[in-house]
């Protein structure tokens, strides 16, 4: 068993969380070999190694990132038709862990959201997502939700903050994460994009924010309801378009309070999949990592690889 470690996950705090609760999971855990990376791409190598001497069960300690480094590098290594031999677990290091949310018991008695009991591991639904990038086509996949517009870009200035929210990171990733969604927010603009939805013929739609999901969570407190289950083979998907900041603002409030009400400038759906194309390009958020594109597909592999509960 691999623990993939994050030691600058969650501001740079994560080295000092892991080594308070180190035991605890040493204990609990049998076999285990911590692969330490400053930047989750530095460990790629150790992880290929692994999976080719037949290691299938991972750990990401770390945030959203970690975790979905972890995910889409074990997804490009293992053969398809060997997916479902993959165990997953995480220990959330990070400042959202959106990935570990509801957390309705610590497994190590500390406050620390951890899934590593891997007796109880099941398979869950993949989110993969395809685009165009310069003169090729990229994939990446994703468990928890992607998105485009306004919480793209307020992902993308989280991940690269000025001096004030790095400051604020410090102090407080939810005051943080607040300041990247109304910045962002007061900045907002649609852009026109073409959406389809399961194959069905391309509507046109000034995209404001388009959420696509299988954890409702989607930073910090902010919450949509009723999502589905995790192995369900579908999205939940959620459009805003042509909104102004009024109402996003109290879209953002409603999100806090784990609600969407019905409103102008709303739709949702239940798909597999969907493609949604723009003559400019437009930022793609897939669990906290951001892409620009003017072309990308959505769609579920359903029950594709084991997650810890």
């Amino acid at each position: 068993m691999i623990i993939f470690l994050n030691p600058s996950a969650g501001g740079g705090r994560a080295q000092g969380t892991w080594r308070r609760i180190e035991r605890r999971v040493t204990q609990a855990l049998n076999r285990i070999e911590v692969v330490c990376s400053d930047g989750v791409r530095g460990s790629d190598s150790a992880i290929r190694q692994a999976v080719a001497c037949g290691e299938r069960e991972f750990i990401a300690a770390g945030g959203d990132g970690t975790v979905n480094h972890l995910l889409n590098t074990l997804l490009s290594i293992v053969p398809k038709e060997q997916w479902n031999s993959i165990r997953l677990g995480a220990i959330g290091l990070g400042s959202s862990n959106d990935f570990h949310k509801p957390c309705p018991h610590p497994d190590l008695g500390t406050a620390v959201p951890c899934k590593i009991r891997f007796a109880a591991a099941r398979p869950r639904d993949i989110g993969a997502l395809t685009y165009r990038a310069r003169d090729h086509r990229a994939q990446a996949w994703f468990l928890s939700n992607a998105s485009l517009g306004v919480t793209a870009e307020a992902n993308f200035r989280f991940n690269h903050p000025d001096v004030w929210l790095q400051m604020l990171k410090r102090l407080s990733t939810a005051a943080a994460i607040l300041d990247a969604a109304i910045t962002t927010i007061l900045r907002a603009r649609s852009f026109t994009g073409q959406i389809s939805i399961d194959g069905l013929v391309p509507f046109e739609a000034g995209i404001t924010n388009l959420a696509i999901l299988k954890n409702p969570h989607v930073s910090g407190s902010f919450c949509y309801p009723d999502v589905g289950r995790i192995d369900d083979g579908r999205f939940n998907v959620h459009l805003l378009h042509d909104m102004s900041v009024p109402k996003l603002l109290k879209v953002l409030r409603d999100l806090s309070r784990h609600q969407l009400n019905g409103m102008p400038h709303h739709r949702s759906w239940s798909t597999g999949a969907l493609t949604v194309t723009s003559a400019t390009p437009f930022a793609i958020e897939y669990d906290g990592e951001v892409v620009n594109s003017t072309e990308v597909h959505f769609c579920v592999e359903p029950q594709s690889i084991q997650v810890c509960p």
